[in-house]
């Protein structure tokens, strides 16, 4: 299992580095702010008993273009991945509106809740600049010290 989750870890991050590319050009190079938020959650990691089920990943992703919409969006990825080692084409896009908002952090942590504490890939998840200190500077304000 650790030789599949190290394959679909390396092949997620080419997948971040041609989105980036197709979404921004260099952009996300040359203006850090650009950086799409990329944050992806690896599940399936503690599957030993349904062969029919893979490893997949859930991501969340934001900070587009309004260009971006759903279907725009999907092909994009479709392509990036698809490039990938283990890419197949299996993606599901779904947009994050006011019904869905309020559990997307439960469900793309679910597999954390039945004990895989490694689910959510911290060496792919990337946030623009503004966001990192925004949230450093909102946890030194309410608690005194810096937490992220």
């Amino acid at each position: 299992m650790e030789q599949y989750k190290q394959q679909a870890t390396a092949s997620l991050h080419k997948l971040r580095l041609r989105f980036n590319r197709a979404t921004t050009g260099n952009g996300w190079l040359r203006k850090p702010n650009l950086t799409p938020i990329f944050v992806p959650s690896l599940e399936g990691t503690l599957n030993n008993y349904d062969r029919h089920k893979t490893l997949h990943f859930h991501i969340v992703i934001g900070n587009l273009s309004a260009r971006y919409d759903t279907e725009l969006l999907h092909s994009t990825l479709r392509d990036a991945w698809l490039r990938t080692d283990v890419g197949v084409d299996d993606i599901v896009v779904t947009e994050l509106d006011s019904t869905r908002r309020a559990g997307w952090t439960d469900y793309i942590g679910k597999e954390r809740e039945r004990g895989n504490k490694d689910c959510i890939d911290y060496y792919n998840a990337q946030l623009p600049p503004y966001l990192c200190t925004t949230a450093q500077q909102f946890s030194a304000n309410s608690t005194g010290q810096v937490q992220l």
